[in-house]
């Protein structure tokens, strides 16, 4: 799937992130994002830099908005059609302000005419993690360095851009 032409070649940066960051440390995470994102336009001029997000709370909108403050192109990557994906946010306004500064996907559902329940959910972002990991060059996680079992939660995603592999997930059914 191409996600955009410029003219200038292209440095992508996904996100990968904890939803619940603990509050002490949103102030520190920003001003590391922030240093991240400058230092990579300054070594790379000759790059476009952009970044892809789910736009979900806590690291992918804090990431987000700094890339915005940047200047940086931002394209949102949603595991559901949007009005799908609105229910799985506390609070849906930092969505809606992201959302009107960004491109937009929507990837199709992996389990077509099946009720989206519990484990279709988690294989949706199982799904967008693998879509994050395969189309970025650098993938910027905000992790605690835990692992979890959860499928499509940060640790898998992390595995993933190392390993290739998700367990738990087939990565043939995925979007290319």
């Amino acid at each position: 799937m191409e996600l955009r032409q410029t003219g200038r070649q292209r440095l992508t940066v996904a996100v990968t992130g904890h939803r619940d960051l603990v509050t002490s440390e949103i102030g520190p995470l920003r001003e590391k994002v922030r240093w991240i994102l400058g230092h990579l336009v300054e070594e790379y001029p000759d790059l476009q830099l952009e970044i892809l997000s789910g736009l979900a709370e806590g690291a992918d909108q804090l990431v987000a908005d700094e890339a915005l403050a940047l200047g940086l192109p931002l394209i949102a990557v949603l595991p559901f059609e949007l009005d799908e994906y609105r229910r799985d946010f506390s609070d849906t306004s930092g969505l809606d302000r992201l959302l009107a500064s960004c491109e937009q996907i929507s990837l199709p559902r992996m389990d077509e005419g099946t009720p989206l329940d519990a484990e279709a959910r988690s294989r949706q972002y199982a799904q967008l993690g693998v879509f994050l990991s395969n189309h970025c060059q650098v993938l910027l996680a905000l992790w605690d360095g835990k692992d979890s079992e959860k499928l499509g939660g940060t640790s898998s995603v992390i595995t993933y851009h190392l390993t290739g592999v998700m367990p738990g997930f087939e990565v043939e059914d995925a979007t290319p």
